[in-house]
């Protein structure tokens, strides 16, 4: 039965996520993403779904929820129809100005706190930002660092500022710049960068939900490394003796990007994996 002949027969909360469950094919995950939607819709927690399952719902509500789910099988990524993604340990809000984080690039995260001491003022870069959300990870975990953060888009950077303000971050703040354009000389420890590295030839190949994020975040170059050249090379003017460089990447491109980082003058150049065992993240230190 369509979610708005139920709406009409005044669906209750069991019977609307049965429905749209059944809509998406019961695919692996479909249950909790309807749950999320719904929960959205009604301004509550998917737990208050379980406690009140005969709860009727009106016919707006019901409507609400169907555009919604539309979108969703549509291949709207859900954070931006509900506006929230998690990441780390944070909630962050998210627009369809920025790529929704993924849990591949907690493992940058992850990466750089092995680097930052947490008992000293150490100023960290992070660059094409987006939402704030690397940034905000590491200003949480390590307050005693400074994190400036920088994207090229005006409306990801005061995404970025709203979400360090709303998670109350005083040491983070976000700018607008392409790449290191506006970053001093020798002012940073570590810089992190989560570029578009995709290839536009594979664009093709790709799967159709990726049409509704912004493109520039997502290509680079036809073969994916534009903007990692460009980084790695800039980066080394930017960071003070023995500060790093981690960059995420394609899980195909760990070779091509370890020898970036070697044709520039990096050391103790590694590349770590993904849950997944993909080479996801690459590092490396400017001796000079």
């Amino acid at each position: 039965m369509p979610i708005t002949e139920l709406a009409d027969a005044r669906a209750s909360v069991g019977t609307l996520l049965s429905s749209a469950t059944h809509k998406l094919g019961n695919a692996p995950g479909a249950r909790q993403d309807v749950e999320t939607l719904l929960a959205h819709v009604l301004e509550v927690r998917r737990t208050a779904l379980y406690l009140a399952p005969e709860r009727p719902l009106d016919e707006n509500t019901s409507a609400t929820f169907e555009q919604l789910l539309d979108a969703y099988i549509d291949g709207v990524p859900i954070a931006y129809l509900t506006g929230w993604a998690d990441f780390w340990s944070l909630r962050l809000e998210i627009t369809s100005a920025v790529l929704v984080p993924r849990p591949d690039t907690e493992i940058l995260v992850a990466s750089a706190l092995d680097l930052i001491p947490s008992q000293t003022d150490t100023t960290v870069i992070d660059l094409g930002t987006g939402s704030g959300a690397v940034a905000a990870a590491l200003a949480q975990e390590r307050p005693q660092a400074f994190v400036l953060a920088s994207d090229r888009s005006a409306a990801a950077c005061a995404l970025a500022q709203r979400n360090f303000k709303r998670l109350e971050l005083p040491n983070a703040n976000a700018i607008r710049a392409d790449w290191m354009r506006a970053i001093a000389v020798g002012c940073g420890e570590l810089i992190t960068a989560n570029p578009p590295y995709i290839g536009l030839d594979e664009r093709p190949s790709l799967d159709s939900g990726l049409r509704h994020e912004p493109q520039d975040a997502l290509f680079s170059g036809r073969d994916g490394l534009q903007d990692l050249r460009i980084i790695i090379s800039a980066a080394a003017s930017r960071l003070r003796k023995d500060g790093w460089l981690l960059v995420e990447h394609g899980y195909e491109q760990g070779r091509a990007v370890r020898e970036l980082f070697r044709c520039h003058g990096y050391a103790r150049i590694e590349t770590l994996r993904d849950l997944n065992q993909h080479e996801r993240v690459t590092r490396g230190c400017w001796p000079k």
